[in-house]
């Protein structure tokens, strides 16, 4: 994302014969030549031009086109979806997934924001974004009626979305939710829980594909697990969470912003038998621990993070930031092992902010 347009970029992973989960033994070429910003696009929908887009999220559809789930506004209102069946070369006119409105009854606009999406194995296309009431969002007293998050679906791999099938997951205030999907059949849905006016990584749990989320939703306000909330002074300041399952039963890890820290992105850890339930961190206390929390890079401070996974196992962290004796911020890219540590071989294609990095196939990665 770059200011008001959407910046893509094509880069090629070289990946050494033979070999699966040595210590980070993979590189990424950038191929410059592949860049392209997309400054205004039609919606065909209402056959509108807009010229703004923001959050952009990439992804390889099982019938093997492209699909990008945006918004339209640095705060949201308004969320689109795109397509490409050429690898990212061209794009398809925009699909309204969901459109702002006013409610009459209380005066105020309905906007979504923070899109991100993931293919079920029957082919759906589930998308979660944050809904909230513009104005009632800062009515602090009833924030967490005001806001929360909303999953829709496509079951035509994105060519349209059912407006009828949104249905709200979660009553609170929160930004960014992110999903992964376990190899047990367990959906797993991150955010940044900030219903008690700070910022913590929040996790619900859906046994049935996101028909029903756990713990249970009412509609005044509904509680996530906590998994990870650093403070500064006064200040609780983890979100943005980004996740993957680690090959080799490794786990899984979630990348993290510590929105406003002197340190920052971290990756959050858990066994897969333990699956984020520990007896040594539970709201509102502070972590987790060293053992289950570490830097993505200590010369490295950015936000943002969206965390990818190779084919061979490594995980590769994207994040807008500052390296080492850089003075300008830019779009950066690690590589990590299969254990989500060790990230290094650092790249920047460009300068960029809330991107997203996406491995398509053909040893090819879109962001």
């Amino acid at each position: 994302m770059k200011n008001i347009i959407v910046s893509f970029f094509v880069g090629y992973c070289f990946f050494p014969l033979g070999i699966k989960s040595q210590p980070v033994d993979v590189r990424i070429g950038w191929n410059y030549r592949t860049y392209q910003e997309l400054r205004s696009y039609t919606v065909k929908t209402n056959n509108t031009i807009v010229k703004s887009a923001h959050y952009p999220r990439i992804k390889r559809l099982s019938g093997g086109d492209l699909l990008m789930i945006y918004m339209d506004g640095k705060f949201g209102w308004n969320i689109y979806a795109r397509k490409s069946k050429d690898d990212g070369l061209t794009w398809s006119d925009a699909v309204i997934v969901r459109q702002s409105y006013k409610d009459p009854g209380k005066n105020d606009n309905v906007c979504y924001a923070c899109p991100d999406f993931i293919e079920l194995p029957d082919g759906k296309i589930m998308v979660a974004y944050q809904w909230r009431y513009n104005n009632g969002y800062n009515d602090l007293e009833n924030t967490n009626s005001n806001c929360g998050i909303e999953i829709i679906q496509s079951i035509n791999q994105g060519e349209s979305f059912i407006a009828a099938s949104a249905k709200k997951a979660f009553w609170g205030r929160n930004w960014e939710p992110s999903f992964i999907l376990l190899p047990t059949g367990e959906l797993q849905l991150f955010c940044t829980d900030t219903h008690t006016l700070k910022c913590n990584v929040g996790l619900l749990r859906s046994f049935d594909y996101g028909k029903t989320w756990l713990p249970a939703t009412s509609s005044t306000f509904s509680e996530t697990e906590y998994i990870s909330r650093t403070q500064e002074g006064e200040k609780t300041m983890d979100g943005m969470a980004v996740g993957q399952y680690l090959d080799n039963d490794n786990g899984i890890a979630i990348a993290v912003e510590c929105d406003g820290g002197t340190q920052t992105p971290w990756i959050v850890w858990t066994s897969k038998e333990n699956n984020w339930r520990y007896a040594d961190f539970q709201a509102p206390m502070i972590g987790p621990g060293e053992d289950r929390k570490w830097l993505l890079h200590e010369k490295f401070r950015g936000f943002a993070p969206y965390m990818m996974k190779l084919p061979t196992g490594e995980i590769v962290v994207q994040s807008n930031g500052k390296f080492k004796n850089e003075t300008a911020e830019k779009m950066w890219v690690f590589i990590g092992n299969d254990k989500a540590k060790d990230f290094s071989y650092a790249s920047s294609p460009y300068a960029a902010w809330w991107g997203s990095i996406s491995y398509i196939g053909l040893s090819l990665i879109h962001i």
